[in-house]
């Protein structure tokens, strides 16, 4: 979303919304993957798929979905985060591949320092919340207090 907008919110698509709630969004986040499902909402030229696949623990996108051009699929590790690949980094990493998939009009759009900026007020945000409960829910980012420890199914958004 930084690359696009400075300070929009993320839209997220949760499990019981339906798909047309969300067909106006210029990018919506969601975990439901069925690319069939939307493109049969909104049509095949009007919708690029960015996801994200972590193969070491079993979490990875349909074979299917690796030929349709409109699909771009990120290795988990070009987004992580680590003491020698930062912010900037994965920043960089996500553009050069965004710009060789989305069309030249959106391209054009992007800026790298945004994105920077946004991630890391993200991550300062995280600190804050990372001993809350998975169920504390910020809105703004859709990021949970103690994703990793996750035990509650029960999600409180914050006004934040």
């Amino acid at each position: 979303m930084g690359l696009f907008h400075e300070d929009k919110a993320v839209k997220h698509l949760f499990e019981n919304e339906s798909f047309d709630t969300h067909l106006t969004e210029f990018i919506s986040k969601t975990h439901k993957i069925d690319v069939d499902k939307w493109m049969k909402h909104k049509g095949h030229n009007e919708l690029f798929f960015v996801m994200s696949e972590r193969q070491n623990i079993g979490k990875k996108v349909d074979d299917k979905f690796r030929k349709y051009k409109n699909v771009l699929i990120f290795p988990y590790t070009d987004l992580l985060e680590t003491d020698i690949y930062g912010v900037e980094n994965i920043v960089k990493t996500v553009y050069t591949k965004l710009s060789s998939f989305l069309p030249g009009e959106t391209v054009s759009e992007m800026k790298m320092d945004r994105a920077v900026k946004r991630i890391k007020d993200m991550n300062a945000l995280y600190k804050t919340i990372k001993d809350k409960p998975f169920s504390y829910y910020n809105k703004y980012y859709h990021i949970h207090g103690s994703h990793r420890s996750q035990d509650s199914d029960i999600i409180s958004v914050s006004k934040d």
